[in-house]
């Protein structure tokens, strides 16, 4: 389930926000304290009556009801299995005409695999949601019947009573959107009980986490790695049962659990680690969820608040993230599908999108949220790479080749790579605002390394560049990242993955022949040494792939496809490291990182 479109009136400081687009993945809400952000997201996740007041309207009988219009995809499956867990049964209104089609009608409904409804909540009224075969024109409705009977929707004819689909749409609700925000405690005891999926209060956690602890001692593993990698501080988790016959879970700051006396109770820990936790079971657990997270740098260090959206960005993506914030680190650590910033003047709030690509829009963003150099460096090692490709896929690369990320280890994309490579003062100079940088929040941050792309960088100028460096500056072997991604399995999966229709096997075949035929092509900088080997490690060092990747995704696509570097490059890695031969084809790239991490841990900052 996602919410593609909402539309909020006459609530809190919002008068009427106009159209608000969502996507999949990561959406950002930025923007001042009491600005409206989340006032937005309480709506989405439970509309209440607080109707929008301003000097002008103040007075209660006068000020009406708070109205929510939100456009959702969600699949048919899942709104069957909300149905089948909560309701016995549901008065559904149709065409009278097609009441003869009730059950085909129903049928095609629940097994389509996205349906794209309508739903408007107003104030504590019950929502309304036009279902897709209600309110045909020149046609009078009717209520018909659907109960469950061994696991289906059937209809049952001959029985008519008031509409109560609302009770439906808060099933679907309740099961696929959460919110967890900074005033949410003891979420550490619980009942017992066997449930299967966390409830949106995650007033059940510790029944959860008992369940997964018996069942799925696997999922269990990677929640406790997952944590550990979070939170310095934390070793392992447990559940166990209380003399008060109800289920705590367990906090330990050492690997091994003998002693209980050494373990903190989750309810003594502090709210961001409860908080973290029950956002990752949820992400582990569910299929698909729309997670709305409140002001998560409020309950989170930043350096812990980067790794939690960099798990659940590069491991759980299927979920759609709605995320208020006034932190930069949140900017820079998600890649956002979308960003809006929250604006407010007086009595009034406005939503508005943002391209951080423009200038403008990335000075305003910036300067709103106060941005310092105390806000970049909250970690201890620092690994500055070359943009948020890299910062993604590197600690992938890691932590599914070498093991976790140390703690307190965050890859920084710079601003402008480019001063790099330039020689004599001037690299002296970038290397020196960058290294005090790096040191200015000390003795917070201990080490500071830098990975950089070669380019056209002949080796005269890459040893000038190491040498003046001082051995910080590490350089990829190759001309950059998207060198180790031509492939042409790996391509043709992900041309598959995003246009319908097409066949592997063919498209595998054309991707290789395509790349062949451009290679040696002036425009992608390798034609005086390409010979037809896509396998040649003298070409594939100086080939600028990334364009080349592009056009040949749009050629054998015929345009239905369009390569884009940031949002593509982590799913053909996870391609690549997924194959048989994929961490032998990567050697070089996996060392490469794996020197940026591990030297990181001895590199002091200049």
């Amino acid at each position: 389930m996602r919410i593609d479109r909402f539309q909020l009136s006459n609530y809190s400081s919002f008068s009427d926000t106009g159209p608000v687009d969502l996507k999949p993945g990561i959406n950002i809400i930025v923007g001042e304290n009491n600005a409206g952000k989340s006032a937005i997201l309480r709506s989405l996740f439970q509309l209440g009556n607080s109707p929008h007041r301003s000097p002008r309207e103040f007075r209660p009988e006068r000020l009406g009801y708070s109205h929510l219009e939100l456009d959702v995809s969600i699949g048919g499956e899942d709104i069957k299995s909300s149905w089948l867990k909560h309701l016995s049964s549901v008065y559904w209104e149709i065409a009278s005409a097609d009441v003869s089609s009730a059950q085909r009608m129903m049928d095609e409904f629940l097994s389509s695999p996205s349906n794209n409804l309508k739903i408007q909540k107003q104030g504590n009224a019950q929502p309304i949601w036009n279902l897709p075969f209600k309110f045909k024109p020149n046609s009078t409705e009717t209520r018909v019947l659907f109960g469950t009977n061994s696991g289906r929707i059937s209809y049952i004819p001959g029985r008519i009573s008031a509409d109560n689909t609302h009770d439906l749409v808060n099933s679907v609700w309740q099961d696929y959107v959460f919110m967890f925000d900074a005033q949410r405690f003891g979420l550490g005891r619980s009942e017992f009980g066997y449930p299967d999926r966390l409830n949106s209060s995650a007033d059940n956690l510790p029944a959860v986490l008992n369940r997964i602890q018996g069942e799925r001692a696997a999922v269990f593993a990677r929640l406790v790695a997952h944590i550990r990698e979070i939170f310095s501080t934390i070793r392992n988790l447990s559940v166990r049962p209380t003399e008060q016959n109800d289920l705590e879970i367990l906090v330990w700051p050492i690997d091994e659990q003998e002693h209980p006396e050494l373990s903190v109770g989750l309810n003594n820990s502090g709210t961001g680690v409860a908080q973290a936790i029950a956002i990752l079971t949820v992400a582990m657990t569910l299929d698909e969820a729309v997670i709305i997270i409140d002001e998560i740098s409020s309950f989170l260090h930043p350096a812990a608040a980067k790794t939690l959206l960099r798990i659940l960005q590069t491991n759980y993506p299927q979920h759609q993230y709605i995320i208020s914030t006034h932190s930069p680190e949140v900017l820079s650590a998600s890649s956002p599908s979308t960003v809006h910033f929250v604006r407010k003047s007086g009595f009034e709030s406005s939503i508005s999108p943002v391209d951080l690509g423009r200038l403008e829009d990335l000075r305003q963003v910036t300067g709103q949220l106060g941005i310092s150099m105390t806000d970049v460096f909250a970690v201890d090692r620092i690994i500055w790479i070359e943009g948020p490709t890299e910062e993604l896929c590197f600690p992938y690369i890691y932590t599914n080749s070498v093991g976790p990320m140390p703690r307190s280890t965050m890859f920084v994309p710079v601003i402008a790579t480019g001063d790099f490579s330039q020689t004599g003062t001037r690299l002296e100079l970038v290397l020196e605002i960058y290294n005090r940088l790096s040191s200015a929040a000390a003795p917070l941050v201990k080490s500071v390394t830098f990975g950089f792309d070669s380019e056209d960088l002949s080796e005269r100028n890459k040893e000038d560049l190491l040498r003046r460096s001082g051995g910080h500056v590490h350089l990829l072997p190759r001309r950059h990242f998207e060198c180790y991604l031509i492939e042409s399995a790996a391509i043709a999966t992900l041309v598959v993955a995003h246009v319908p229709g097409l066949q592997f096997d063919e498209l595998h075949k054309r991707i290789e022949e395509r790349l062949v035929a451009l290679g040696g092509e002036k425009e992608f900088k390798a034609a005086d040494i390409f010979k037809g080997n896509l396998s040649d490690p003298q070409w594939l060092a100086k080939v600028d792939a990334a364009k080349l990747i592009k056009r040949v995704c749009s050629e054998v696509s015929e345009q239905r496809f369009e390569f884009a570097k940031k949002v593509h490059s982590l799913e053909l890695l996870k391609t690549r490291m997924a194959s048989v031969t994929g961490k032998e084809d990567l050697a070089e790239l996996i060392a490469y990182v794996s020197v940026l991490v591990d030297g990181s841990k001895d590199r002091p900052a200049v």
